[in-house]
């Protein structure tokens, strides 16, 4: 093999020319294929071989091979000590900033929630508003249309030709039930069909909305109820361990 730098550390470890080196064997028993030497530290080296890197400690490692690379135990202990307080330290960061990426979380998680529930209360206010609305205006349709019927079947009871007083004229009955003189009996027939016509026409106009009322009055109802329960879920999520 081509002798370099970086053999002679293998060639150290396992006291043999570099250019017959091809492997070591760790105490532990674990074979290293084609070692070099990637860093050195008080404590021990980064060795590189053909299946990845590994740390081998001079205190696992003869003590002429120590002496080659001037192992001081004292200066190693300081070392692994220091390496020791970084890796406390990062884990340490590690879990510190878990800590407060979570709080993050959960404080954006209650704002959330928080402005959710303006928003649902927005809705639910709203929505009560418009039912109490619709509540009162069901009634007033419903006797509206009462006296459309009434007055569509008194219109349609009434004779509207008949002799009052002269066999001249002819009289028919008005809006509100009193008289409309005329000369012609077929004028206030015409009347008559026009007055039951548009009664008619307002009475089906009442109904529709009538209904529209009814069924956005049942839709309004149900929202009412999926809001409410989203609302307090948010209340509890804004409010919870506070």
């Amino acid at each position: 093999m081509k002798i370099s730098a970086t053999l002679a550390f293998c060639a150290a470890l396992i006291c043999i020319s570099a250019s017959a080196l091809d492997s070591y064997t760790l105490p532990d028993g674990r074979v290293l294929e084609n070692p070099y030497i990637i860093s050195q530290t008080p404590a021990g080296l980064n060795v590189g071989h053909s299946k990845g890197v590994i740390f081998v400690k001079f205190s696992s490692l003869p003590e002429d091979i120590q002496k080659k690379f001037n192992y001081d135990p004292q200066e190693a202990l300081k070392h692994e000590s220091r390496m020791a307080a970084v890796k406390a330290a990062a884990e340490q960061k590690k879990k510190d900033d878990a800590v407060r990426l979570a709080a993050e979380q959960e404080q954006r998680k209650k704002l959330t929630a928080t402005w959710k529930s303006k928003q649902l209360a927005q809705e639910i206010g709203k929505l009560e508003i418009r039912n109490k609305f619709i509540e009162e205006e069901i009634p007033k349709l419903e006797k509206e249309i009462q006296g459309y019927l009434d007055k569509s079947h008194q219109l349609a009871g009434t004779n509207v030709s008949g002799n009052k007083n002269s066999s001249d004229y002819s009289y028919g009955w008005g809006w509100g039930g009193t008289y409309v003189h005329d000369a012609s009996g077929s004028r206030a027939e015409k009347t008559k069909r026009k007055m039951i016509s548009d009664l008619t026409d307002e009475y089906a106009s009442a109904k529709k909305t009538l209904k529209k009322y009814k069924d956005e009055l049942n839709k309004n109802r149900m929202n009412l109820l999926t809001l409410r329960q989203n609302l307090e879920q948010s209340q509890k999520t804004s409010h919870s361990e506070e």
